[in-house]
């Protein structure tokens, strides 16, 4: 069976990330609820549109990826998507756990997460701490099926959008004080009652109006001012199996007749839905006033049928935000798809030219550092000073021409790959003064310590570079005795044009 990390630091990541999703881009929130799927696009924690289209059923991607498809033309457009859980196999679980440490309580969580939410299938889990005393801990844990997940997963992925987290509709606030929540399926229900760090939980068919009353009431006795009791259908929740619900929740509180289960409903997967909401509290024998308490309690359903459904799915996407417990999605986001190929591509010869600017970079520095060093050994020896004015004049001119070499690398003569061929075999004895191209052809002038050395780089130039090369002119200083020398070379593929302008880009290589 599945095991999701409940550990300490993977909590507070999954928090971290719920957060963050409420801020930054345009993200959505979607909630499948009575046969629909409501969205909402927020971005940077304000609500942009809210919108829901027909979903008869979550069981295949593709119908999910219709309803999306679907939503996106009504304007609900955000790629991340944050799921509220309203389907069958979504469980909640009140525990009282003994005293231990944080870790342990999360190992322990893990270990008997197959008991606590008995079956086969694995699951996605996720837990608030409710509260923790020195003798115990109050949590809420939650689960869903992983196969769920996946479908949302590869739906979301049909339409080029990625499913962030899950939220369990059981942990989103409706209220800011005391409330009861309905969560109300085809012919059962499980009624839970918030108040601050205190969650109790029963489940309830329709007709059990005394149970359902007894609960709500026990609950909300000795509260002070208006007490809110919400009804909130799950995803298989019918219509007509919703007008049921009203009618039972709203008599078991407010007293009339409780109205007869619809014969019609064959709940399939009762055996399921008993497992999944076999948790309740010990039965409470404590005393309370029922006419007190009545008073108390409010039903919050509006007349109307659609105004109903809206008024709360608009709640709950509202109260997405401060939920307590997140279930990771377990979705891995792929570095390669066929959208973003072309872009990653360019991400990675982009990582790979900064790595090579950082080297280059490195090795600047580190001949900076032994030419500082050179320096203060030579400052006091006057017959070197004049060369090492020289060498600085040379560093200055070489780092200014670092720009150029920028500028030089964007053109099509490939001049990256045409020095390093060149600077790998740069014979010695000669330096050279300027790299210039002019209407097809590329001009090297420098000066050499022999003619030979300038047959010797004419012959490396032609081995490297390909194309023409040829000797311009070459020119002896008897003073000096150094040979000043023009070597042009042609690309094969161009003939030289004489008229065209000039258009020169120095270049400096001290050898």
């Amino acid at each position: 069976m599945f095991h999701f990390d409940t550990s300490v630091l993977a909590k507070e990541a999954l928090l971290m990330r719920a957060r963050r999703f409420f801020s930054g881009t345009k993200k959505t929130i979607l909630l499948p609820m009575a046969g629909r799927l409501y969205g909402v696009d927020i971005q940077e924690g304000k609500f942009l549109r809210f919108a829901s289209v027909p979903f008869p059923h979550d069981k295949e991607p593709e119908k999910i990826a219709e309803a999306l498809e679907a939503l996106a033309e009504k304007g609900i457009r955000g790629k991340s998507l944050m799921l509220i859980a309203t389907s069958r196999d979504l469980r909640t679980k009140v525990l009282n756990l003994p005293e231990m440490d944080e870790d342990e309580m999360h190992e322990s969580l893990s270990w008997e997460e197959d008991r606590i939410f008995p079956g086969d299938e694995p699951l996605q889990t996720g837990l608030r701490v409710l509260s923790h005393t020195p003798q115990a801990w109050h949590i809420l844990f939650s689960s869903v099926y992983e196969i769920t997940v996946t479908r949302w997963i590869e739906g979301a992925r049909l339409v080029k959008k990625r499913l962030v987290s899950i939220l369990p509709v059981t942990d989103i606030p409706l209220a800011d004080g005391p409330y009861g929540v309905c969560f109300a399926t085809k012919s059962t229900a499980q009624l839970f009652f918030y108040c601050g760090e205190k969650v109790r939980s029963l489940k309830a068919r329709q007709s059990e109006r005394d149970k359902i009353r007894r609960f709500f009431l026990r609950e909300a006795d000795g509260m002070e001012g208006e007490v809110p009791c919400f009804l909130v259908p799950l995803f298989s929740c019918t219509e007509e199996e919703l007008a049921y619900w009203k009618a039972s929740l709203l008599a078991a509180i407010s007293g009339g007749e409780v109205p007869e289960e619809n014969p019609d409903i064959v709940d399939e997967e009762e055996d399921a839905f008993s497992a999944v909401l076999a948790y309740e509290d010990a039965p409470d024998t404590r005393d309370f006033s029922e006419e007190e308490a009545s008073a108390n309690l409010k039903v919050m359903i509006p007349a109307e049928e659609e105004g109903f459904l809206h008024e709360t799915a608009f709640r709950l996407l509202m109260g997405a935000e401060k939920a307590g417990t997140v279930i990771p999605s377990g979705a891995v986001r792929r570095l390669f798809t066929e959208e973003n190929r072309g872009l990653r591509m360019a991400q990675g010869a982009a990582v790979i030219s900064f790595l090579f600017c950082l080297t280059g970079l490195g090795m600047f520095v580190s001949a900076e550092k032994d030419f500082l060093h050179e320096k203060e050994l030579s400052i006091s020896l006057s017959p070197v000073r004049k060369e090492m004015e020289a060498y600085e004049k040379e560093q200055h001119e070489a780092r200014a021409l670092e720009g150029m070499l920028r500028k030089l690398e964007k053109e099509n003569m490939h001049w990256e790959q045409k020095l390093a061929y060149l600077g790998e075999s740069m014979p010695s004895g000669v330096v050279l003064r300027e790299i210039a191209e002019e209407s097809g052809e590329v001009r090297l002038e420098g000066t050499a310590q022999t003619p030979e050395a300038v047959g010797i780089l004419r012959d490396v130039v032609a081995s490297s570079w390909g194309g023409e090369t040829r000797i311009g002119k070459r020119k002896g200083n008897p003073l000096t005795k150094l040979t000043d020398f023009t070597i042009i070379w042609t690309r094969a593929d161009e003939t030289p044009k004489t008229d065209a302008p000039r258009k020169a880009v120095k270049r400096t290589v001290k050898k």
